[in-house]
């Protein structure tokens, strides 16, 4: 967006112990215009780590630090925005994912203004010297890997596609992804 030129005038108090003082202010704002975006940068943050700093524990103070957080980070260009993947648990031989924080986070983050979503955490290494990558002790290239992966990819696959999110092209998937010499 382009700003016209203009001049603001108004006061600012500096307030002491026993005194104040108003002080008389004129702002000139000079003409300027913001540069379109044209990179996607990504950019993580960690939900529990801003309530610590903020000084809360109490998730109903949540929703107000997650729109402060994405707000300021849209403000300073990012664009594409880290994803924690959605819960699981194991139940009667079978993986079982709950995808409503990861849907309304998504559609939080997309009425932010992100455009795209790197959703984190479907493998890790154990050591970077290794070419094995887990996921909750899981060798992802064993049999019981490759069944965790199919039910994830599936249920995934259909989560997205009911959320119209399938063909956006909004979405890549992050697993263990800095190749070593292992591998």
């Amino acid at each position: 967006p382009s700003y016209a030129p203009e001049k603001c005038t108004g006061y600012v108090v500096i307030s002491g112990k026993e005194e104040s003082l108003r002080v008389p202010v004129t702002v000139e704002v000079a003409k300027v215009s913001t540069p379109p975006e044209i990179l996607d940068i990504a950019m993580g943050w960690s939900p529990s780590a801003a309530m610590r700093y903020h000084g809360t524990e109490k998730w109903e103070d949540y929703p107000e630090i997650e729109k402060n957080y994405l707000s300021t980070l849209r403000r300073c260009h990012q664009t594409h925005l880290f994803l924690r993947p959605p819960r699981e648990r194991f139940v009667d031989g079978k993986w079982e994912f709950d995808f409503r924080f990861f849907n309304s986070y998504v559609k939080r983050a997309l009425d932010a203004g992100f455009r795209s979503f790197c959703i984190e955490g479907v493998g890790f290494r154990l050591a970077w010297d290794k070419p094995y990558i887990y996921h909750r002790g899981i060798d992802l290239l064993s049999w019981e890997g490759y069944t965790y992966l199919e039910q994830y990819l599936a249920a995934l696959k259909s989560n997205l596609k009911e959320q119209g999110w399938l063909d956006q092209d909004i979405f890549c998937l992050g697993i263990a992804d800095e190749p070593n010499d292992e591998n």
